[in-house]
């Protein structure tokens, strides 16, 4: 019983072998796809698409060889020291195929395109604006109380001008208060894209403690919707604000929206309710009701 097993393990090993040695050493046709590589790019151009396209090749060679070319470092070699910025005409011949010398092979014909377009861009340096990140929306508002000295710092870009063009502007890293190290943040810049190089990594945000102010802004327009077919008195209202004086020097009525609260309506009255900017506080405003009078 034992022996018969045995026999029939070494039969199948056998047939095993033989396969092996039918499938490798016996003739075959197959398609292989090869990539392209260039040399000799010129150090101002780059690459506008990150792949390029592979070649269909078909070849005739022992199974062994075709193993073994799948597994060589083979490639299509394409001279672009001649190549300029936009696109590229190039044709792939079987003398640009390159492979071990050790691999025989017959080359029998390429199947795909054998001339295609390659584009190149140039490689440029850029100026973007910063963009400061927070953690959270309360993050920003705290932040928005002090003054950022260098938050309209440019930051400078190298990449594909392409790229670069439709490159808005520079993020930093998510920053919170926890990252302040006395009045300052060292924050990472985000790169946009594999394909481009930032100057520096970090930037290091200076921050300080803006004076907190009161103001008054008078004769802000209460808006209502018109289809509403109502008339309102009074039409305008009066506003106090407290915030950082960076930021409340810069508000005017034209800042702040002042909108009837139809929500709450009691006996022919309303209230208001008013957008303002960030990191702004809303200490009174009169009058606090305003009357509604429905058109007939």
């Amino acid at each position: 019983m034992k022996n018969r097993l045995l026999l029939k393990i070494i039969t199948l090993f056998i047939a095993v072998l033989l396969w092996f040695h039918q499938m490798f050493m016996r003739e075959h046709k197959q398609e292989i796809n090869v990539p392209i590589t260039l040399i000799n790019t010129p150090q101002s151009l780059v690459l506008f698409a990150s792949d390029l396209p592979k070649v269909g090749v078909a070849i005739r060679a022992t199974g062994l060889d075709i193993f073994k070319l799948k597994l060589s470092n083979n490639f299509f070699e394409i001279d672009a020291s001649q190549f300029n910025a936009g696109e590229n005409l190039v044709e792939i011949t079987n003398r640009k195929f390159k492979y071990p010398k050790n691999i025989n092979f017959d080359f029998e014909m390429i199947t795909t395109e054998q001339t295609f377009l390659i584009e190149l861009d140039k490689l440029v340096e850029a100026q973007k604006p910063l963009k400061i990140s927070f953690e959270s929306v309360k993050e920003e508002e705290y932040f928005t109380k002090y003054k950022i000295i260098n938050k309209d710092e440019k930051v400078t870009v190298y990449g594909p001008k392409k790229l670069l063009s439709s490159i808005k502007n520079i993020e930093t890293e998510k920053i919170s208060r926890k990252m302040l190290d006395g009045n300052k943040i060292v924050a990472e810049l985000i790169l946009p894209d594999l394909e481009m190089k930032l100057k520096q990594k970090k930037i290091v945000l200076n921050i300080v403690q803006s004076k907190t102010i009161n103001k008054t802004i008078a004769l802000i327009p209460i808006v209502f919707p018109e289809d509403k077919n109502i008339a309102i008195i009074p039409q305008k209202v009066t506003l106090r604000i407290k915030g950082a004086q960076n930021i409340v020097d810069k508000i005017s009525r034209k800042s702040i929206k002042a909108n009837l609260d139809f929500t709450r309506i009691k006996d022919g009255y309303a209230s208001v309710i008013f957008d303002v900017p960030m990191g702004i506080e809303i200490l009174e405003y009169t009058p606090q009701k305003v009357q509604i009078i429905e058109n007939d």
